[in-house]
């Protein structure tokens, strides 16, 4: 019998999602996570979706960034977290974000789906040419950090920096 986990499916916004977008955004603001990434309550749903298709094919791209993908993890209708895909890493990422960023909302965590989206995450990256990623934690988020560890990451380092509020535990996952 297939778990809740295993039905989940990481995909693109669409406009119909903007409510629970919205929604998604303010909850895990309370936890300093940014669930829509680059995206200002100011700007209309269908031009921040405009926006990640941009981002995606590296068009546009404000200084510092690099081509990512922002997708929605959803399991039976339900919106349920967030990943995002850095297609390279430039000195930033490398120091604080890595490759890969996903969120679970609260609501919807302990039954795996992190460990299912970093997954899927691993194999969207593989589909890039990536042979590896750089994945990060705050220290303090054991949650992740065991998420992580599941998969396959291997500990590289802390790094703390201005930048940061909390030390960031850095793991290199293989993505084949």
């Amino acid at each position: 019998m297939a778990s809740d986990a295993d039905r989940l499916l990481l995909r693109a916004l669409r406009l119909s999602d903007e409510g629970d977008v919205v929604t998604a955004q303010q909850v895990m603001a309370r936890e300093g996570f940014p669930f829509a990434l680059g995206r200002d309550d100011g700007l209309p749903f269908a031009d921040y979706l405009k926006k990640l298709e941009d981002a995606q094919h590296g068009r546009g791209l404000p200084e510092g960034w690099v081509p990512s993908t922002v997708l929605l993890a959803e399991v039976d209708g339900r919106v349920v977290g967030r990943l995002s895909l850095r297609h390279r890493l430039n000195d930033y990422l490398e120091r604080v974000a890595g490759h890969i960023g996903f969120g679970v909302l609260p609501e919807y965590r302990d039954y795996g789906y992190a460990q299912a989206m970093l997954k899927q995450g691993l194999s969207l990256a593989a589909a890039l040419g990536l042979t590896r990623v750089l994945v990060m934690c705050d220290e303090p988020n054991l949650a992740s950090r065991r998420v992580i560890e599941k998969c396959g990451g291997v500990y590289a380092d802390s790094y703390v920096g201005s930048e940061l509020e909390w030390p960031v535990r850095r793991y290199w996952l293989a993505t084949v």
